[in-house]
């Protein structure tokens, strides 16, 4: 499990105070890096405006740079920096785009076990972009952007920073939030393409998995029953296409109030929920093959993440 995220010991005008100070837009990036609430309070709306008045350059902020850290051996390397025509040439860079920045491992496929890929992925209100970063080239290379009009998302930017992504075979697939349809990126053809769902999904929490022969899996969680998981099997894809087989449903423990879905990787589900009495979090994972879930462990305070769907040299049973 990925480490405790620990809440900052000073309140957030404080920090903001501190880091408006920082002349050195590479250190705001690394800070960005540091912490999830650096992060939070330095894309801010509040944060250019206070740093104007420092007499700094409200608007030299970078994309972050990124680096692979193996958690067991405390090594790490960084990578190049994506290069501003990579991204200046579609969006311009900003706070908002800070804000909106993902990197992602690609699941290694046919890589030997030295290398990876990697995908760094960033938008703003009007549109997003994708970069690739291979270990066989040492470089990054423009991938593919699309406006949010092209797929007929109408996403907005405020929506765009808290995905859950799911790799299924060969593509990514986010869900777009409070809407019934998925954002599609087919690795191979560096395409995006929105795939629909059936009406009533616009308010579930969905996941998308490999189900095996080729075929699409769909879970989903709806809030009005907080216990229970459904899952069933894509017919077709297209950005009208809603037909799925019949839902499973899959009970959860009675002991959790609530749930969510944490992340998607080697054929698991990672789930988290919330128990009635405690503020206490109990982790737990979902076999998708056989549905079988089993219990993890628990934690008092803070939040957990699953060690699985990364690159081979830095799996488990390699350290």
């Amino acid at each position: 499990m990925a480490p405790i995220r620990r809440a900052l010991p000073l309140p957030d005008e404080l920090i903001e105070n501190i880091l408006s100070r920082v002349a050195s837009p590479r250190d705001l990036v690394f800070a960005s890096a540091a912490h999830p609430d650096l992060r939070r309070i330095i894309a801010g709306a509040s944060f250019p405006r206070r740093r104007s008045g420092s007499g700094l350059p409200a608007d030299s902020v970078v994309l972050p740079e990124l680096a692979v850290f193996n958690p067991f051996t405390r090594g790490y390397t960084l990578l190049p920096r994506i290069l501003d025509s990579l991204i200046v040439a579609h969006v311009p860079v900003s706070y908002e785009c800070v804000s909106s920045f993902q990197a992602l491992f690609v699941p290694s496929g046919g890589y030997e076990d030295a290398h990876f890929r990697a995908v760094a992925w960033t938008c703003n209100h009007a549109m997003v972009v994708v970069s690739v970063y291979s270990s066989l080239s040492g470089t990054w290379a423009a991938g593919t952007s699309s406006s949010w009009d092209a797929p007929g998302l109408n996403v907005n930017i405020m929506e765009a920073k808290d995905w859950l992504p799911s790799y299924v075979y060969g593509c990514f697939y986010w869900q777009v939030p409070c809407r019934n349809k998925l954002l599609k990126l087919n690795m191979d053809r560096m395409e995006f393409s929105a795939v629909g769902l059936p009406p009533d999904y616009a308010n579930r929490w969905v996941a998308v998995v490999e189900s095996g022969e080729g075929r699409v899996g769909i879970f989903t969680r709806t809030s009005g029953i907080p216990r229970f998981l459904q899952y069933s099997i894509r017919q077709n894809e297209g950005e009208n296409a809603i037909e799925h087989s019949e839902e499973t449903t899959i009970p959860l423990s009675r002991d959790c109030k609530s749930y969510c879905i944490i992340a998607v990787a080697e054929g698991y589900i990672f789930l988290r929920g919330v128990l009635r009495r405690t503020p206490e979090s109990v982790f737990f994972t979902l076999e998708i093959k056989t549905l079988k879930v089993e219990r993890l462990g628990s934690i008092c305070r803070g939040w957990a993440l699953p060690y699985f769907g990364y690159p081979r040299f830095l799996s488990p049973r390699r350290i």
